[in-house]
């Protein structure tokens, strides 16, 4: 074996006595004439970390409050941007109408963080600047008033949706209420409406380290309780969410963490011994697939009987700070950007069992992309796995080419950042020790 490989591989014979079962990868083997050679190898892809471009955080489902701070990350902080929405054919409260109550709801989704059992806080602040219809990123954020007219405190169990509700402030209730129902054209129509009131920003408390992710929709926004004068019936007015454009600012301090030297985009930093991600923050694992090609060019005709991926254990987490529950890999080129096709599809490693080449338009063989491989977190192994048995293949073959990999936290990457996307929804983040990354590769020879 090339002395290039000493540091890199570990490869051991697997004989008739290993614990290994040979048909748990696809052998059967003949004790008395055995003419295939089993063997076993442990390939460490070296890990450093990356930062990516500004992150699109237009339109997700859900708008980020609150914020954590970490020894590793540093200290993130996330603010909700959102317009509201009202239905114009709603009806309206009587000029001669009483308010009885008016409420703030949100519908919270799978919260992270520390001591959930305690009260977390959220405040609602009035926008002074209106939410353009652009892209929004987690660097942009908007001026908003320094009194909130909602401040609530609330017990939350971990990654477990729930609604809440708390007070409206008295004063701001009254002032909305009466124009509401004072016959205002600022009611009966959306862009009227907007000019009157631009959106809300919705803030956690950062000392309390919790992330709270707030679904954007019907369920959350304010409700004015009331009835007519004269009239015992209760009604309600609603302001909500709904339909209404939204995003979340995130920064990120890393000064005094492992992950201080990480200022450009799209470069591979060497961190030490721990690398990880954090969503919303633009910093992600990257894989460097070099020693996979040196492994390969040792090798003459060979069957890959089983390869895995291997990113365990992770570091130990609580169950209120649970992380990502899947990966992609996604090829990079030779300047660490998302390697494209001819479509702009993102090219991602396949499913083991899903073709890695499709026919291109002209008939030509092109990369497949439409079912990634999902690197998943497996409780036994406390840690992240996939199998990547056609990939190994595929590359051994020369039908896919060798590029390095970024570990990205979602199920259905898009190069444009649009559609739903686990790391653009959450500020959920882990860690691992990076000689706890290895390709273990089950291969066979004749001789």
């Amino acid at each position: 074996m090339p002395a290039k490989l000493a540091s890199v591989l570990s490869i051991s014979l697997l004989l008739a006595s290993s614990c290994a079962d040979p048909s748990d990868i696809g052998l059967e083997l003949d004790p008395e004439n055995n003419q295939i050679g089993v063997f076993y190898a442990e390939i460490p892809l070296s890990a450093s970390m990356m930062l990516l471009d500004s992150v699109n955080t237009t339109n997700q489902s859900v708008i980020l409050a609150g914020g954590q701070t970490s020894d590793f990350f540093g200290v993130t902080e996330s603010i909700g941007f959102s317009r509201m929405f009202i239905d114009t054919r709603a009806t309206r409260p009587n000029e001669n109408a009483i308010l009885d109550s008016a409420k703030f709801q949100f519908e919270i989704i799978a919260p992270i963080g520390e001591s959930l059992s305690q009260e977390k806080t959220l405040q609602v602040h009035q926008l002074e600047e209106p939410i353009q219809d652009i892209s929004y990123f987690n660097n942009d954020r908007l001026a908003f008033s320094a009194t909130p007219f909602v401040n609530g405190s609330f017990t939350l169990a971990p990654n477990r949706d729930t609604l809440v509700r708390t007070d409206v402030n008295a004063d701001f209730a009254a002032q909305f209420f009466n124009d509401v129902k004072s016959g205002s054209n600022a009611f009966s129509d959306i862009f009227a409406f907007r000019n009157y009131f631009p959106g809300i920003a919705i803030q956690g408390n950062l000392t309390e380290n919790t992330s709270i992710p707030v679904r954007v929709g019907g369920n959350t926004g304010m409700y004015f309780y009331y009835h007519n004068e004269g009239d015992t019936v209760p009604s309600t007015y609603a302001v909500t969410t709904a339909s209404s454009r939204r995003f979340s600012y995130v920064s990120n301090d890393r000064t005094g963490t492992p992950l201080e030297s990480i200022q450009e985009t799209h470069v591979g930093y060497d961190v030490g011994d721990v690398v990880g991600t954090k969503g919303n923050t633009g910093l992600v694992i990257r894989l460097d697939t070099s020693p996979l090609e040196a492994f390969l060019d040792t090798l003459g005709n060979v069957t890959f009987n089983q390869v895995t991926l291997d990113m365990a254990p992770v570091h130990e987490f609580s169950e209120s700070m649970s992380p990502f529950g899947i990966n992609q890999m996604i090829f990079l080129n030779d300047d660490n950007q998302v390697y494209l096709r001819y479509d702009g599809a993102a090219i991602t490693v396949q499913a083991n069992n899903q073709a890695q080449q499709s026919m291109g338009p002209d008939g030509n063989v092109v990369p497949a992309v439409s079912n990634p491989a999902g690197l998943a977190y497996e409780n036994g192994i406390q840690g992240y796995s996939v199998v990547l048995t056609n990939y190994l293949n595929a590359v051994y073959r020369s039908d896919l080419e060798r590029k390095n990999l970024m570990i990205y936290p979602n199920q259905n990457y898009t190069s444009q950042q649009t559609g739903p996307d686990l790391y653009r929804q959450s500020l959920r983040e882990y860690k691992v020790n990076k000689d706890n990354i290895k390709l273990k590769v089950y291969y066979s020879t004749t001789r």
